[in-house]
């Protein structure tokens, strides 16, 4: 898969089509940026398209605003990351360069990640937007069989997606995202059916991450251990955790 094959997964009119190069020093010269932030644009982005801009009156989906959010319009950007770069950071930095919430598609080597995140108005800065939480992403090639794939790919189509306002689409390719994560555990790549479930999958991703973690932490400790007592109690947490796991999981 390449990023192409991800973008006409998304199925967008042809209006939406911008095709432009965005040179790297517009970039950083407009983004709100450390010098050291600047350096490792400079260094690990090796090339950045805006490939669609999707606006009202190219999708015929209305914009939002409230107290906090301003939808009004979603880029498509496609960037091309040398070898060695800091992909998840890069993504953090290309999201906030941008006023608005971006459908980013990156590629490292083989390596092709759909990194998405939302704004809202910054607290600080009038007229100002940030990001909002961690991006949600997904390293598409190498980590899913077809099984799991091709129906993500299917979902994330822009009318497979809620066309309400702006944001309900944004959030609809997020919750997809997470579909696919949560697929990754269960085997099996479903959508939730309300935002509700949406909200409990997401919470229980986010259990299984940690414990993921932990499990990992604690079995690298116990194979260590030499002492029998030490082993047995880290055995019995290692016990614990995956109990909790298992639980997390069944809310997937």
């Amino acid at each position: 898969m390449r990023a192409a094959d991800l973008i006409a997964a998304l199925g967008l009119p042809a209006d939406t089509t911008i095709g432009k190069r965005v040179p790297k020093s517009e970039l950083v010269e407009h983004g709100r940026f450390t010098a050291a932030d600047k350096r490792q644009i400079n260094a690990g982005v090796e090339e950045l398209r805006w490939e669609a801009s999707l606006k009202p009156n190219t999708v015929g989906i209305a914009a939002y605003r409230d107290d906090q959010h301003e939808y009004l319009e979603i880029p498509v950007l496609a960037a091309v990351l040398r070898e060695g770069a800091r992909s998840p950071r890069l993504s953090v930095l290309l999201h906030r360069a941008v006023p608005y919430p971006v459908v980013l598609i990156a590629e490292q080597g083989e390596a092709v990640t759909l990194s998405l995140a939302g704004k809202r108005r910054s607290l600080n800065e009038t007229d100002a937007f940030v990001v909002e939480g961690e991006p949600t992403e997904v390293i598409l090639n190498g980590g899913f069989g077809p099984d799991l794939l091709r129906p993500f790919l299917d979902a994330i189509a822009l009318s497979r997606q809620p066309r309400y306002t702006l944001r309900e689409l944004y959030l609809g390719w997020i919750e997809t995202v997470e579909a696919l994560h949560a697929a990754r555990i269960t085997g099996t790549f479903s959508l939730a059916a309300t935002q509700e479930q949406a909200a409990v999958r997401r919470s229980a991703l986010s259990d299984c991450a940690r414990l993921e973690t932990e499990l990992a932490r604690l079995r690298a400790q116990a194979g260590k251990e030499k002492q029998m007592q030490r082993q047995i109690d880290l055995n019995n947490k290692i016990g614990r955790l995956k109990a909790e796991y298992a639980a997390a999981r069944d809310h997937l």
